[in-house]
């Protein structure tokens, strides 16, 4: 659970929990003050692995599907499309684990199934930004997919977009990136964005700073798409 996804550096783990055990269930053991014990009628030789430093703790599938029960529906869906993203995990080796672990009675199993359904087989995205613009897009009916498979510019260069509709070429770059800040990565997206304008590709991008009140921005963006397609459409 928490302890192995802050051991782990995943996004959006509590900021105070305590040492999280997990045991096989019927067991007896003393711990110390601060430690908290959790037994499961499942821990199976599949669900561990030992890490170099001798800690033992769960596979990826598994401390997945144990933070379903701890997190709430958005941190949840973002700790797991990191884990996607940096090729921890696949997707079918998550829907083997629902299959063997998920059951009414256990905590997680219905986020962990609900969030593999929702998400199906598209790519990860690569930031909790990237994340909420995506729910925020899909939920104003713009159905973006992320991380696009790359276009070739005319310059020759290949470049991949966080967000797009391919079939109308519309584009959103998710800039929270230390890389996008300061005068070499702002030149650096301009003449990005010229190139893919070169292409007929409409690109609009969202920074760091439009995350603090990101409605009104996701709902400019709806706005923007839908003229992209009345103006395709003409």
């Amino acid at each position: 659970g928490p302890t192995a996804g802050s051991h782990l550096k995943l996004r959006r783990m509590p900021k105070s929990a305590p040492i999280n055990l997990c045991l096989a269930h019927g067991s007896k053991i003393r711990v110390a003050p601060g430690i908290r014990v959790r037994q499961s009628t499942k821990v199976d030789s599949c669900d561990s692995r030992t890490l170099p430093n001798g800690l033992t703790i769960a596979t990826w599938p598994r401390l997945l599907f144990d933070l379903a029960a701890d997190l709430s529906p958005r941190s949840f869906a973002s700790a797991l499309e990191q884990a996607l993203a940096d090729g921890q995990c696949t997707t079918d080796e998550l829907a083997a684990c629902a299959t063997r672990l998920c059951h009414p009675l256990r905590d997680g199993s219905e986020l962990f199934l609900r969030t593999l359904i929702e998400r199906g087989g598209r790519k990860p995205v690569e930031s909790d930004p990237e994340l909420m613009v995506l729910h925020g897009l899909h939920a104003r009916s713009v159905p973006v997919e992320p991380q696009h498979s790359r276009l070739r510019l005319p310059n020759g260069r290949s470049v991949r977009i966080d967000l797009a509709v391919p079939a109308v070429r519309w584009a959103v770059e998710v800039d929270v990136h230390p890389a996008h800040l300061g005068l070499h990565g702002t030149t650096s997206d301009k003449q990005r964005d010229r190139q893919l304008h070169l292409i007929d590709w409409q690109v609009e991008r969202v920074t760091e700073l439009d995350m603090f009140d990101i409605d009104p921005v996701l709902d400019e963006l709806a706005l923007l798409y839908q003229r992209r397609l009345r103006s395709l459409a003409a």
